[in-house]
């Protein structure tokens, strides 16, 4: 070890130098719906088929929505009304009871999935693609 002090002002700067006019290598185009998909899939999380059924009953009938919010609810919804369905039959059935305990865990395992897909501004379909509601 050196007994010589370090002065503040000799700073030694390890880092590599910054080219601030470097662009992205992936870019992506801006889409407003992408935030409104991303909400649906939060939504799904906290409150099961119901805020998906709100934010469909907001949106299937405007115009203006886009292909890819319809999708995202859609899908969203249909895989909400199909989790809960499995899960009331998983526990009105004795023997299948225990896989109530499973549904759910991979239920919200699956709506982050589509929501970081939603936020990514990318499609995703679910696993299980009933289509309960077209």
């Amino acid at each position: 070890m050196s007994d010589t002090p370090v002065n503040e002002s000799q700073s030694v700067n390890n880092s590599a130098p910054v080219n601030e006019s470097a662009t992205p290598a992936q870019t992506t185009t801006s889409n407003p719906d992408t935030g409104t998909a991303t909400i649906v899939h939060l939504l799904a999380i906290f409150t099961s088929f119901v805020g998906p059924l709100i934010m469909y009953l907001i949106y299937k009938d405007k115009p203006e929505t886009s292909a890819f919010l319809r999708s995202h609810i859609m899908n969203c919804l249909n895989f909400q009304l199909i989790a809960g369905l499995a899960s009331i039959i998983a526990t009105f059935t004795f023997v299948f009871s225990f896989l109530t305990l499973i549904i759910w865990p991979v239920a919200v395992i699956l709506e982050v999935i589509a929501l970081l897909a939603a936020n990514q501004n990318k499609e995703y379909k679910y696993p299980i693609d009933v289509q309960l509601i077209k």
